[in-house]
């Protein structure tokens, strides 16, 4: 007796059956994926808020945003992320780092060709806590002078000066980007539990930048910070914001970190000030529909894209009195 065989056309069928139940999972399975993404991106960011509280038992403050380099106020100096490795477990990468600038006198501008020492230590090392498993961007630029470059991470997470709002807020820092000394992460000065007067379940302290920046046109660029800096270099004068446009100093850049001046995710009109160097460089995200932030309660929060602006900017500041909650 003869056995029958699949025709051709029921073989097909079953190819086309199998490709759409294929396609219609295809979604789930990438918004399992990222789920698991974002829920890593969030467990970076709770140690990290945790590490800031046990620097803040130790030292009575959490770090500065940036402090002095080259013995004195004239160099670029380390930064809060730098502060927080022994609170990460990275006390013998922080050894090395000290070692390699002599501890912190040597300028931490990662371009120049005096800071060759401390580019050999750096160059490749990946800190996980400082990246996002979301993020399209890439993970490490170039740095340093022609034929002695290397590759150094980039933070996918920027530390928050406060917003435009606040009273102290300078409006003529770089590329016409605005610099404020509202928020938790101050200039070579230690912010306390105390000087939270909002409340630190109602203040932000580190958000992400994760994601491509578009601009008003619909072109996408990094809006991190630049490869000279890394997560390493943060500012190179004492001068903090007051108010006035010319407190802020002649090197009126930042690195690392961002006064909040738009709304979470969305698109930079005109904004130089959104740029690298500039003042102003956007909380944003690989995940749909939002930014994860830091609480100062070391809590973990989605900040929705249809976050009201005025919302985000009091979230920003420590002490202006507008005393506002997550949504």
């Amino acid at each position: 007796m003869r056995k029958r065989g699949f025709t051709l056309v029921e073989l097909l069928v079953v190819i086309a059956i199998i490709g759409v139940l294929i396609a219609l999972l295809l979604p789930a399975v990438q918004q399992a994926r990222e789920a698991a993404r974002r829920m890593s991106c969030s467990n970076n960011l709770k140690q990290l808020g945790l590490s800031l509280h046990n620097y803040h038992d130790t030292h009575s403050t959490f770090p500065p945003s940036s402090i002095a380099g080259n013995g004195n106020l004239g160099a670029h100096g380390p930064t809060a992320w730098v502060c927080l490795l022994p609170y990460i477990e990275q006390d013998a990468f922080l050894d090395q780092i000290r070692t390699a600038s002599n501890n912190y006198q040597m300028t931490f501008w990662l371009g120049s060709g005096g800071s060759g020492p401390l580019r050999n230590v750096i160059k490749d090392i990946a800190i996980d806590g400082y990246w996002c498993p979301s993020s399209p961007l890439p993970r490490f630029l170039a740095t340093g002078p022609s034929g002695d470059q290397v590759q150094v991470q980039q933070p996918d997470y920027i530390l928050i000066a406060g917003s435009d709002n606040h009273i102290t807020t300078d409006f003529a820092a770089y590329n016409s980007s605005s610099v404020s000394d509202g928020g938790v992460f101050r200039n070579f000065v230690g912010t306390s539990f105390r000087d939270i007067t909002d409340g630190t379940s109602n203040t932000i302290c580190i958000s992400e930048q994760s994601g491509f920046t578009t601009d008003g046109t619909n072109k996408s660029y990094d809006g991190r910070g630049n490869p000279e800096s890394g997560w390493y270099m943060g500012a190179k004068i004492s001068a903090r914001p007051t108010g006035t446009d010319d407190s802020w100093g002649t090197d009126d850049r930042c690195w690392n970190i961002t006064t909040v001046r738009q709304g979470i995710g969305t698109k930079i009109i005109g904004g130089n000030w959104a740029k690298s160097y500039a003042c102003n460089t956007p909380i944003q995200s690989a995940h749909p529909g939002g930014a994860l932030a830091i609480l100062s309660d070391a809590s973990v929060r989605f900040l929705p894209e249809t976050l009201d602006i005025d919302v985000g900017k009091n979230l920003a500041d420590r002490d202006d009195g507008n005393v506002v909650q997550v949504p």
